[in-house]
C-alpha cells in the first residue's frame, strides 16, 4: 500500500479520517485481528484531468470474519490519483 498512497494522502473511511501515514497502523491492526477478509470492487469510472491527475469512483463490498462474528461492509470509493514530480 505504501507504493499506492502518498504519505499525506487524505483518508476518510467513516471510522477513520486523517492521512495515510496515520491510517497505516490502524489498517494493519484490523487485518491482523480478522481470520479472513475479502474485498470486491466494481469497475471503476475514471475521468482524466490533464496528464497528472485522474478522478476515480467505484463501489465495493468487503467481508471480515472474526469468529463468531462476520462483518459485511459496503462503500463508495472516491479517489484522486496524481503524479507528483514525475512519480
Amino acid at each position: 500500500m505504501d507504493e499506492v498512497f502518498w504519505d499525506d494522502a487524505a483518508i476518510d473511511f467513516g471510522f477513520f479520517k486523517g492521512v495515510w501515514r496515520d491510517y497505516r497502523p490502524v489498517l494493519y491492526e484490523i487485518e491482523r485481528a480478522g481470520e479472513s477478509t475479502y474485498h470486491l470492487t466494481t469497475a471503476a469510472q475514471i475521468e482524466f484531468d490533464g496528464e497528472d491527475k485522474a478522478f476515480v469512483e467505484a463501489y465495493g463490498t468487503g467481508r471480515r470474519q472474526h469468529r463468531p462474528d462476520t462483518q459485511i461492509y459496503g462503500g463508495r470509493y472516491i479517489h484522486i490519483f496524481e503524479r507528483r514530480g514525475g512519480v
